[in-house]
């Protein structure tokens, strides 16, 4: 996750400029006077600690809400599909195999790309010849590569367009918007609300930082989505799961507790380690510098510390894997060389102090990521009984 610079807030109201950082937080004055005899007290004792606790539940209640709503969108999906393809339910003998649902799904989605192409057709056909045939070629080469793409890739397709939507609006030029994404879209462990933990994780404001992410959710994503759509295949330890139509459902619920983790871990080592011992530190010589202590804690935003956890999720999943620096693609490591190097460069970076990257909330997506590759799936397992599935069954 990036953590770019801090700008004043504006108010939505008339965009006009609003209380910044520094005004917005109380100010730091002794509530005696300064003696020799006795000196101030800092912090006061009403200063106003950043809560801890409300994220923490936000995060708890969000999570089990997504996986209890993916879970039952997966139930009701595969039990369609599976009623359209075969006599009686689905947890009776003679079960319709995922691959089966799979194929049907894919058919099924090519008749829908099929009656689109006839409504292209028809919309640009009062258009000049050559770009009708232009629109139509290429709205058949997308079609062509959406449709034999795997179910990994169209569902980080479809996180990435959430992302790219993000990202339009943040490059809007609109004060009003700014401030809108700056309150909304962009977890200040000071100012903003609980729910910019998982709003944060979806948004990208700087372009390589965007691209970057777009291309590894992409890649590693796909993979890690792979494991979670057959995790005994590639774990011995990892139980069988009931039918399942598609494992989209579970990935975007992954997707999305991960980068809340991730979140929620930043925003406690902020407000409960960094800012009282930015406070302390700053009232050893002046104590009003101790209004300084609050702006050096920064805001973030990013999906890095779910793709982290999905850099995890395959390194454990594939071992023998090679990825490859995407500014040194000549020079393919192992995947587990480059994720231990890249939790090393965070470790490195929290004990030295640099604050471009959210180092904490990387280092938090790749443990709650080894943590799934053994948890996730036998608590998927759960949720899905939970919400209605049938006990799991070996494939």
């Amino acid at each position: 996750m990036l953590r770019p610079s801090i700008r004043p807030f504006l108010s939505l109201s008339g965009c006009t400029p609003a209380r910044s950082l520094h005004t917005s937080l109380p100010r730091l004055r002794p509530r005696i006077p300064f003696t020799e005899s006795r000196p101030p007290r800092y912090p006061p004792a009403d200063f106003p600690t950043p809560s801890a606790l409300r994220p923490t539940l936000f995060a708890l209640g969000l999570g089990t809400a997504t996986y209890l709503a993916a879970g039952t969108l997966t139930n009701v999906e595969t039990e369609k599909w599976t009623e359209r393809l075969g006599p009686g339910s689905w947890w009776r003998a003679g079960v319709v195999g995922d691959d089966v649902i799979k194929r049907a799904r894919r058919l099924e989605l090519a008749k829908k790309l099929n009656a689109s192409l006839s409504h292209v057709v028809a919309t640009v056909s009062s258009l000049p010849t050559t770009i009708q045939q232009l629109v139509v070629r290429t709205y058949v080469v997308t079609c062509e590569a959406y449709l034999n793409s795997s179910d990994a890739h169209r569902t980080a397709i479809g996180i990435i367009a959430a992302n790219t939507l993000v990202f339009a609006l943040w490059h809007m030029p609109s004060p009003c918007l700014q401030a809108f994404m700056m309150r909304n879209f962009m977890h200040h462990p000071l100012l903003n609300g609980n729910w910019t933990l998982a709003t944060s994780v979806f948004s990208h404001k700087s372009g390589a930082h965007f691209l970057f992410n777009m291309i590894a959710l992409y890649s590693i994503g796909s993979s890690a989505f792979e494991y979670l759509e057959r995790p005994h295949l590639f774990n011995p330890d990892a139980p069988a799961h009931p039918p399942e139509a598609s494992s989209s459902y579970h990935f975007f619920s992954f997707y999305l507790a991960a980068g809340v983790v991730a979140s929620l871990v930043s925003h406690i080592v902020s407000v409960r380690f960094r800012l009282p011992k930015l406070i302390a530190a700053s009232t050893v010589t002046s104590p009003l510098a101790a209004a300084r202590a609050a702006p050096a804690i920064l805001p973030s935003l990013g999906a890095s510390g779910a793709i982290y956890s999905c850099l995890a999720v395959t390194a454990l999943a594939f071992p023998d894997a090679k990825v490859s620096i995407i500014f040194l693609p000549m020079f393919p490591v192992p995947i587990s060389t480059g994720m231990l190097g890249l939790v090393g460069l965070d470790i490195i970076g929290i004990l030295r102090g640099w604050k471009l990257f959210d180092h904490w909330a990387h280092l938090a997506g790749a443990a709650f990521g080894a943590s799934y590759y053994w948890l996730g799936p036998p608590l998927w397992n759960e949720v899905r009984k939970v919400t209605g599935a049938p006990a799991a069954v070996s494939s």
